[in-house]
């Protein structure tokens, strides 16, 4: 049997500033990390809203996983177009507690763990998470 995780994106609000006219350029990556091998299985990358600080996404994506558990993790980035892509925050989701849950709301962005402590991080994600057996 496979196991599906469907993740929707709905959006954001709140996010910090990030670029000279007050704004960001927001998108999310949403990463399944296995559990087995510590690496990522799977990687969606979501359409770059343009100039705000609350952008609506409404993008679904679905995994299918050989594993009950590992970890789901969403970042949000600002997009440069000259530099590099600045951090604004991530939602950290572990499956191993989740099978046959259905999760939806807002959850505050946290810090990474690497250098990106060093940011300004501010805002709330708002996902939807389905998780099943097949």
């Amino acid at each position: 049997m496979a196991n599906v995780l469907k993740v929707t994106v709905k959006e954001a609000r709140n996010l910090a500033s990030k670029d000279f006219n007050g704004q960001s350029d927001p998108y999310c990556t949403v990463v399944y990390l296995s559990h087995k091998t510590e690496q990522v299985e799977q990687e969606y990358k979501s359409e770059v809203i343009n100039e705000t600080l609350n952008p609506v996404w409404n993008e679904e994506f679905e995994f299918n996983l050989d594993e009950q558990k590992g970890i789901v993790l969403i970042e949000v980035w600002d997009r440069d177009t000259a530099g590099k892509d600045e951090y604004l925050g991530r939602v950290v989701l572990p499956l191993d507690k989740m099978e046959g849950t259905h999760l939806s709301g807002w959850i505050a962005l946290q810090p990474g763990k690497t250098e990106e402590k060093q940011v300004e991080v501010k805002g709330d994600l708002h996902v939807i998470v389905d998780y099943y057996t097949k």
